[in-house]
């Protein structure tokens, strides 16, 4: 999994299929440490204001105090790997920010036919996200990365491997085939080696079939896990079948999102859990929050969330109306494990806005020429 301190101590290598007009340019920035700090934004979705990039110097370097020094080594990194191809520098309002460019996704993808500039495949709404996920990195050093989903579920398949070679697999898990399953680097390769043959994998199957269904479509939207589970756990009963209880902690990042969507929100996570093969909820909400613990041999799967978005206040908002779907306790079946959390980022209000302070007519076309403006330079 690439956590921080794997970035930190990773070493990267030349792509494959690069074009002999930029071989030199790949010579360059291996011979630097550019690409660790790069990966973090890659992962947090490919966006990066000047101003992170200096705060993002200091924490790879475990300093505190942001200097003139600082942000003019950032800047001259900036503007090198712009005249080396591997970052597009652009403005919104009187603010730079750069984005990936394809030769930067090469080195983390390993071959230059299948990256994707970043700018492509992005909406402006989308990099404010970015922006607001490596906010929240800078802010608690948790990468929100959409590979969370992929080695959580990876994680808990050798977990469950584990178990089943301690217990010396009385149930008789196909351990063959769960070797498979984890040699697999997507989704797709996982479901394909499930759809040809899923005897002897019981739980396994359950969470690449179901919660690989619910992962894929929270990619599409957006949408991932914190780094780990709210809450994880695997029993074994005395004839060696592994019960997993597993909550992930679903991360929204909140761009002026209205009331009724988490409503609807939590209404359609509410169903898709629930339907989860073998998936047993009953009263497991009430167990988790008197004893902060889950002992019955079953499967339970469910969620928490963490809810990251501009201004304290609002976002308090949202937050305990989530939390009164878990106070009114009507639903004996709820897969939502424990309340809500919230995180409050200035981003949009410092990266996005004019600093105009008044809701006059002029701030908010000064606003929509922002939007316009970025639009414009992600083409």
């Amino acid at each position: 999994m690439n956590s921080f301190i794997d970035i930190v101590n990773k070493k990267y290598d030349s792509p494959i299929n690069i074009p002999e007009t930029k071989v030199h340019y790949y010579q360059k920035i291996l011979k630097t440490n550019y690409m660790n700090y790069l990966e973090v934004i890659y992962l947090c979705g490919g966006v990066c204001f000047f101003e992170q990039f200096h705060n993002l110097i200091l924490y790879f370097n475990r300093e505190f105090l942001l200097t003139s020094a600082t942000c003019k080594k950032g800047n001259d990194i900036i503007n090198r790997l712009e005249q080396w191809g591997f970052v597009k520098i652009c403005s919104a309002g009187k603010r730079k920010y750069f984005l990936l460019k394809r030769p930067t996704i090469a080195i983390l993808k390993g071959d230059y036919d299948i990256a994707v500039e970043y700018s492509r495949t992005k909406t402006t709404t989308q990099m404010i996200k970015g922006v607001m996920r490596l906010d929240y990195f800078l802010k608690t050093g948790n990468l929100i990365s959409y590979q969370n989903m992929f080695h959580q579920l990876m994680n808990i398949t050798l977990m469950i491997k584990e178990k089943i070679i301690e217990s010396k697999n009385k149930f008789g898990y196909n351990i063959n085939l769960i070797d498979e399953i984890l040699n697999c680097k997507d989704f797709d390769s996982v479901k394909s080696v499930i759809e040809s043959n899923d005897e002897g994998l019981d739980i396994v199957a359950t969470i690449w079939r179901d919660m690989g269904l619910i992962y894929k479509k929270m990619i599409m939207q957006n949408q991932t896990v914190s780094d780990e589970p709210r809450y994880l756990k695997l029993l074994v009963d005395n004839y060696g079948k592994v019960y997993l209880k597993y909550f992930p902690e679903i991360i929204i990042v909140d761009d002026l999102h209205e009331a009724s969507y988490y409503r609807d929100y939590l209404e359609l996570m509410n169903y898709k859990f629930i339907n989860i093969k073998d998936n047993f909820l009953i009263n497991v909400q009430k167990e988790f929050q008197k004893n902060k613990e889950l002992k019955m041999l079953n499967h339970s799967i469910g969620y928490s969330i963490l809810v990251i978005g501009n201004s304290s206040f609002s976002i308090e908002n949202k937050k305990d109306m989530i939390n009164k779907y878990l106070d009114k306790g009507i639903n004996v079946h709820s897969p939502m494990i424990d309340y809500c959390k919230s995180v409050a980022l200035d981003s949009r209000e410092k990266y996005f806005t004019t600093v105009m302070r008044s809701d006059s007519d002029e701030k908010k076309k000064a606003d929509l020429d922002i939007d316009k403006q970025i639009k414009r330079q992600m083409i």
